[in-house]
């Protein structure tokens, strides 16, 4: 079955996108060591919030947070804790947004 979406449906992806672009740009300045997982989430939530967004994910089937972030062998879905990131650390960070 495919599911078409109408014009509507369609700028809200499309604005919704846009802000998932500008807090992965932004979020990106804030990424060094010793920087919690946890702050790194809060400051995401922020940033959505601040564009008249909702972060998607938290409160998703239970998810406690608005990003997930994962490091090194984490494959996905990692949550945003006290962990700190350590120098050569590959971080991976998704999110989600909705918008209207």
């Amino acid at each position: 079955m495919i599911l078409l979406k109408n014009e509507f449906e369609i700028d809200c992806i499309r604005k919704s996108s846009i802000i998932g672009a500008k807090v992965l740009l932004e979020i990106e300045k804030y990424i060094e060591v010793g920087i919690e997982t946890g702050a790194l989430n809060t400051i995401m939530e922020d940033i959505i919030k601040k564009h008249n967004a909702i972060p998607a994910f938290k409160g998703y089937k239970g998810f406690p947070c608005s990003s997930c972030i994962s490091i090194n062998e984490e494959v996905i879905h990692g949550i945003p804790s006290k962990k700190k990131i350590k120098e050569n650390d590959i971080v991976s960070i998704d999110i989600g947004i909705f918008l209207n």
